[in-house]
């Protein structure tokens, strides 16, 4: 087998992107969209990709869906707002596959290095979210990804980059530090997809995303989706997108119709943990939002200490963590997840029955995202705000903002007020102390079991790595004789050496 050439070494991109002049974009001048597509076949999705979505029983596109595809499988430049639970990842994920599809029988794979799609998110849980939805597609198209994002190893990453891949799910800042780094080339991107931008940019990644799409070259494709449209959102649309199709399906504020809004006042604090506890033991899934990370902990203790199964989810646990507290919950145990904000963006679990505002949201958009967590997909959900009668005036303020008529509002005393928002509670479970761990001996860390002394009085033996027995004496036994001696303890005549 003859030897591979070696290769050139790549250069690495520089950080600082090029700048641009103020003229280089116009204002943002948005254009209508094409009449809505009425089936996944009609709008001209490839045969293959059409087999894989009926597969999955997919076989009818949701109003965002219908909407974006016959403009962007056209390649124009797609200005997208839809409320949270509509579909929006096959809005970008369809169009983004079928133009692939085209690509590679033009251009063949990929090289390395340099794939021909990305897709910004704002956390690492949306990033497998999206991942977990496009991976099946892909790969019935002969296609590949990798989800790159902070908290992971860089290592299996890189290998995939160098491999190379159709497209790339990322946070911004870790596809930064990537191309920095020279594992990563920009110069072959076709498509470029923002899910959720307003959050990015509420993150603090308005320059991240700036500095990538500025590396990316003009001639591609640009898709923006987000459930608002505001503030940075437009100055970014206006220099990177000229005259996109804006598609918009619902209102900016449009809380979903299935959902049914209560607001509970408590007294004080005590209370107030009685009435968060109620509702997590009712009969169906529970998510409960809190403010900081040490809530979240604090609150799960709290109901895990009440005899209620519950997980905790924030930005200060690792990722290989919040994986699993997310998988868990999705798998139906525990059925009560405390998590900040984290959670409120792009995650999806199917059958949240209750959305539990611990603490009231500072502002409407949150306390939208948060909700839309429930309700998915033209499913019913409870939302239940617990305010202390202090906070009465701001969650008053943000659910007005928000286009929200609560259906009830209950000033309560005892947790047993609250039972018939959540169903008949489920039976508390008694709480196990933790098991004691004793610390291992030098034998266990040494992977060989500690001998147990025989209760008979024998001497017992151990079987050594070296095939060796070795004689463990009994306590109170006698002392075993010595090599050329006997019992009696008698010393052995030494060898002669002649």
């Amino acid at each position: 087998m003859s030897a591979r050439p070696k290769q050139s070494a790549r250069p690495k991109q520089s950080r600082k992107p090029q700048p641009r002049s103020p003229q280089a974009r116009p204002a943002l001048d948005v254009r209508e969209p094409q009449s809505p597509a009425t089936s996944f076949r009609q709008a001209g999705l490839p045969r293959a990709l059409v087999n894989a979505l009926s597969e999955r029983g997919i076989e009818t596109p949701f109003a965002i869906q219908a909407a974006t595809l016959p403009d962007a499988l056209a390649g124009e430049d797609i200005l997208a707002r839809a409320q949270t639970g509509s579909g929006k990842t096959l809005g970008f994920g369809l169009p983004m596959l079928a133009a692939l599809v085209a690509f590679r029988e033009h251009s063949g794979r990929p090289r390395r290095y340099s794939p021909r799609a990305i897709i910004l998110v704002p956390t690492r849980e949306l990033a497998a979210q999206v991942a977990r939805e496009l991976t099946p597609l892909a790969q019935s198209l002969g296609m590949h990804g990798v989800v790159v994002t902070g908290g992971a190893p860089y290592g299996p990453q890189r290998t995939a980059l160098h491999r190379g891949v159709d497209y790339v799910v990322a946070t911004p800042g870790r596809l930064i530090d990537l191309v920095d780094n020279g594992d990563c080339e920009l110069g072959s991107i076709e498509i470029s997809v923002l899910d959720e931008a307003d959050h990015m940019c509420e993150l603090g990644f308005l320059e991240p995303m700036q500095e990538i799409l500025r590396q990316v070259p003009e001639r591609g494709q640009r898709m923006l989706f987000s459930a608002t449209l505001d503030g940075d959102v437009d100055s970014l649309a206006a220099e990177f997108m000229p005259s996109p199709i804006l598609v918009a399906t619902d209102p900016e504020v449009s809380p979903i119709d299935t959902m049914t809004h209560h607001i509970v006042e408590v007294p004080d604090w005590r209370r107030k943990r009685a009435v968060v506890a109620a509702l997590a033991n009712g009969s169906g899934r529970t998510l409960i939002f809190v403010r900081s990370q040490i809530g979240a902990d604090r609150v799960a203790d709290e109901l895990k200490e009440s005899g209620i199964p519950a997980g905790s989810l924030h930005g200060g646990k690792t990722q290989a963590v919040r994986t699993r507290a997310l998988q868990s919950f999705m798998d139906g145990y525990p059925r009560v997840l405390v998590a900040t904000d984290v959670a409120a963006r792009g995650i999806h679990v199917d059958d949240i029955d209750v959305v539990v505002h611990s603490d009231p949201p500072s502002d409407h958009k949150s306390y939208v995202h948060r909700s839309g967590r429930t309700a998915r997909a033209g499913a019913g959900g409870t939302v239940v705000t617990v305010a202390l009668t202090k906070e009465r005036r701001g969650v008053d303020r943000v659910l007005k903002s928000a286009g929200v008529e609560p259906s009830m509002r209950r000033e309560v005393s005892d947790a047993p007020d609250v039972v018939d928002l959540v169903g008949p509670p489920t039976p508390v479970r008694a709480v196990r102390p933790p098991r004691e761990v004793h610390p291992k001996t030098n034998e266990q860390r040494q992977g060989r079991s500690k001998p147990r002394d025989r209760q008979d009085g024998r001497a017992t033996t151990h079987e050594h790595r070296d095939g060796r027995n070795k004689t463990r004496r009994p306590q109170g036994g006698p002392k075993p004789a010595r090599r050329g001696g006997s019992n009696s303890g008698t010393k052995a005549a030494p060898r002669s050496r002649g």
